[in-house]
């Protein structure tokens, strides 16, 4: 059965865009949301009608994130629901790679995790390790802009590295960058020629629902992508506080994240997502000997913030030495 992104992939933009117009000299009211339906199955001369009741929904969730603004509810199935909002620079209607931009977050916002998951799916790869005494392990890593994002602990002690779908000529050509805190567990590999990808970065807010995506070990499976979603609980906000003044009072004096999540064996390396379709962080370890806080069902996040402004704006940043790795094709 063909999902809604599927059937009206222009759904978000077109549903945006239409509630953002407004006539000028005209005495204006909000447009409904069968007429909003009525108007895209014109333009895109779709075999039905978007049913109203969905694009309502989707409506809300704009409304939610602020995108929207609620005018009126009213009809069957919502049919007469009116929503209005503000486009700040009207010349975007024009700008069809901005539009297209803007209708991938959209749908984000607009179809939730499972729209999520699907579009990042292609983009978080399992990472293969081998030590110099022939263990072998999974790890996660992930695109992001113009290179590779994972945990540090995934590449030190490595004899060998594969990554899914990057050949090990690009690896071998890579710059590697980790953060000046040896005990921060992120590392950023510039792979050359690899497409720069939509910066979809945020920040995250206590209670904010978040979904990691990993590689965990999972006994007879083999490149097992795995989703969590959850809520950092309330019980949690009431006996920490804020999630990063407990990270920064009890691990490397950083501003660290505890979601609700577990992070399992495999999984550290992958990205940690929130319901806006925003990276926020990547899943890591504990350092050894700073409490365990897998056994209270919590993971660790790097936020993506030293990412972007320790490593790729380079303000406390220093190479890895990836000289002693044997970077293989990944099988």
């Amino acid at each position: 059965m063909r999902s809604y992104p599927d059937i009206y992939p222009r759904l978000p933009i077109e549903a945006f865009l239409f509630f953002t117009e407004r006539p000028e000299g005209e005495k204006w009211l909000p447009k409904t949301v069968v007429e909003f339906c009525e108007y895209y199955k014109t333009k895109y001369e779709t075999e039905d009608l978007p049913q109203p009741r969905v694009v309502a929904m989707i409506c809300e969730r704009f409304v939610d994130s602020g995108y929207l603004s609620l005018h009126s509810r009213a009809g069957m199935d919502s049919m007469q629901n009116r929503y209005f909002g503000i486009l700040k620079d009207n010349s975007l209607r024009n700008n069809e790679h901005a539009l297209d931009y803007l209708n991938l977050h959209l749908g984000f916002v607009a179809f939730g995790f499972p729209y999520i998951y699907r579009y990042y799916q292609p983009l978080v790869l399992p990472l293969f390790f081998e030590d110099a005494n022939g263990d072998k392990s999974l790890g996660t890593c992930f695109r992001y802009q113009g290179g590779i994002v994972s945990a540090k602990h995934c590449f030190e002690g490595a004899h060998k590295i594969a990554i899914q779908g990057i050949q090990k000529d690009y690896l071998r050509g890579a710059d590697f960058i980790v953060h000046e805190n040896s005990l921060m567990d992120i590392i950023f590999v510039e792979v050359p020629g690899l497409e720069h990808l939509p910066p979809f970065a945020g920040k995250a807010e206590i209670l904010d629902e978040v979904m990691t995506l990993g590689y965990p070990r999972v006994p007879g499976y083999h490149n097992f992508l795995a989703t969590e979603t959850a809520t950092v609980s309330s019980r949690f906000t009431a006996t920490v506080g804020a999630v990063a003044a407990s990270a920064e009072d009890i691990w490397i004096c950083e501003n660290l994240l505890l979601i609700t999540a577990k992070i399992h064996g495999g999984n550290s390396g992958g990205p940690v997502i929130n319901n806006k379709g925003q990276i926020i962080g990547v899943s890591v370890n504990m350092a050894d000997g700073n409490g365990n806080y897998d056994s209270l069902g919590y993971g660790t996040v790097i936020p993506l913030s030293f990412l972007d402004k320790d490593i790729l704006e380079g303000e406390a940043s220093i190479v890895f030495d990836a000289s002693g790795i044997e970077f293989v094709d990944f099988e």
